[in-house]
């Protein structure tokens, strides 16, 4: 089997990730947001956290910049219906990337990526898994 994919799987693999891409944009998730800052950048942006409210958004959080869902809701129902949604939203992301390194032999190399998703998702780390999913996705697209 060779290295390369055919047309027909390049044309089914391009509209998979097409809708993939429709759904990370409902996080608004671009390219973008993978390149990182610099520690120079982050050492500033830590300085300036310091001791504000916004503090929670940095490396103390737990998890790197992943706030709490009571942290952010106003009251107890809306941290629920936030958390169902991105647990739904997350869940459906993760299936596709399942079903698209399983269905195409070529994309092997990405398995761990998916692998990680679904590990920080079973945990309840559902910001975790998307942002581990997004670099799934990221590492199936490189593939092309």
């Amino acid at each position: 089997m060779s290295d390369e994919f055919t047309a027909q799987e390049l044309r089914e693999l391009e509209a998979e990730l097409g809708e993939l891409a429709a759904d990370f944009g409902d996080f608004e998730m671009s390219d973008e947001d993978s390149a990182g800052a610099s520690s120079g950048e982050l050492g500033e942006l830590e300085a300036e956290l310091s001791g504000t409210e916004l503090e929670v958004f940095g490396a103390d959080a737990g998890d790197g910049d992943v706030m709490s869902l009571s942290a952010m809701a106003e009251n107890e129902a809306d941290a629920l219906f936030v958390g169902r949604f991105l647990r739904n939203k997350v869940k459906k992301l993760i299936r596709k990337l399942i079903r698209l390194v399983k269905k195409y032999r070529k994309l092997a190399s990405c398995v761990p990526k998916v692998t990680a998703a679904v590990i920080a998702f079973k945990r309840g780390k559902y910001a975790t898994a998307l942002r581990r999913a997004w670099a799934a996705y990221r590492c199936i697209r490189s593939k092309l």
